[in-house]
């Protein structure tokens, strides 16, 4: 039931002596966890995110009811980060520069370190603007002076001593955490990396062998003809050697379920083609693929044509980067040309294909289940079940399942 009013209050007010100062709530626009829309059974949105000019109008609305209630000082808490990395996010510099009446952005995000910097608002006023980056290295502190201006600066964490009982606590649960995960799934005959020589995460341009054996994995336990997993749910590379559980949560940390649903051909080719439009640029929607075989023609524009969400809606008339798609017959198996009328069934996370990821390459399949199990437990029963322990150097390798050219 849509109301019309606001879940959460946009600011709150905490008095420091006889000096009230307002802290404003700024999120993302975006976001990779749930896609930028929610949409009911019938796939209409119920709600999304705002636009970026909304989010300057919320946030200035904000500002000034919170000046009007009596504050003496607006400090934004923020989760935007200082890049605008995609069209449709604000970044904390962007909503300076077109608000007024906020005194100090403390953001997030981004994970960059910045103690103390100063940027300009709609009225060419200076905004203080500060972050701690990430992995709790930082602890920000921020200071107002008796003449009313602020400053900010940070303290090295591995400087400070922790209560003992605190830490002593933290110490016990992270020894429980990590021993859980220490049980040894099986062993690897390579090392199995998500990158090259130079740091580029191969994952979200290319074919890879890691990407070959978590595909297969996900396709051949769940029973599906295909499995497809974008390079983004890959964040580490399986070591050589013993493997433990906590290796396949370092390789997959974000908990997504093993999902099983259906699409026809057509619509898989389509779905190919919104996932190798930015090529030979990385994105994190390429997708590694088991049960296929592809080509790609990165000359081409691509001809994927998206909503104002940036959600994929159809593919143009344009040429087709993606071509020669064949599909493995789990009888023969062999390869054969993909039939656009036939009905196959993929297996994925629910990410991409419930929660249609962050372009919605999947949003035209039909979910059969969301929930299958975990995605590191996927991988530790096809190490244990499937391959009885062990990885070798053949469960593992470049096949020539994506050709690009």
């Amino acid at each position: 039931l849509r109301t019309g009013s606001l879940v959460f209050s946009p600011y709150r007010m905490l008095s420091y002596g006889d000096v009230d100062i307002a802290f404003v709530g700024l999120t993302t626009t975006t976001t990779n966890v749930a896609g930028p829309t929610f949409r009911d059974e019938r796939d209409s949105i119920v709600y999304t995110f705002s636009p970026r000019e909304e989010l300057y109008s919320y946030a200035q609305r904000a500002v000034d009811e919170a000046r009007k209630a009596g504050a003496d000082y607006v400090v934004a808490l923020s989760h935007l980060g200082d890049v605008d990395w995609v069209e449709e996010h604000p970044s904390s510099v962007s909503v300076i520069a077109n608000t007024t009446g906020i005194d100090v952005v403390l953001d997030g995000h981004d994970h960059h370190v910045i103690s103390d910097s100063l940027v300009l608002n709609r009225n060419g006023e200076p905004v203080l603007l500060a972050s701690t980056g990430t992995e709790m290295e930082y602890a920000g502190v921020l200071v107002l002076d008796k003449e009313g201006e602020f400053s900010s600066y940070l303290i090295k964490l591995d400087n400070i001593i922790a209560d003992r009982e605190i830490q002593s606590f933290v110490d016990e649960i992270k020894e429980q955490t990590m021993s859980s995960g220490d049980r040894v799934v099986g062993t690897n005959a390579q090392l199995l990396s998500i990158y090259d020589d130079e740091g580029n995460r191969l994952v979200r341009t290319q074919e890879t062998a890691i990407g070959n054996f978590c595909t297969d994995a996900f396709r051949l336990v769940a029973g599906t003809d295909i499995a497809l997993l974008n390079g983004g749910s890959f964040r580490n590379d399986l070591p050589q050697g013993e493997l433990t559980y906590n290796d396949l949560l370092t390789l997959m940390p974000f908990a997504n379920n093993l999902s099983v649903g259906s699409l026809t051909g057509q619509q898989l080719l389509d779905a190919l083609e919104v996932c190798v439009r930015f090529l030979p640029e990385e994105y994190g929607s390429f997708m590694q693929v088991s049960g296929l075989r592809m080509e790609v023609d990165t000359t081409l524009a691509s001809p994927v044509v998206l909503d104002e969400h940036e959600l994929f809606v159809h593919v143009g008339n344009a040429p087709r980067r993606v071509s020669n798609v064949q599909v493995l017959n789990r009888k023969s198996g062999e390869y054969e040309p993909i039939d656009t009328e036939r009905t196959y069934t993929l297996a994925t996370i629910n990410y991409i294909l419930s929660d249609m990821g962050s372009d919605g390459c999947l949003r035209y399949a039909t979910t059969i289940s969301a929930d299958l199990g975990r995605d590191t437990d996927v991988l530790a029963t096809y190490i244990g079940t499937h391959l009885g322990g062990e990885i070798k150097a053949e469960d593992a390798q470049v096949e020539g399942r994506i050709v690009i050219r």
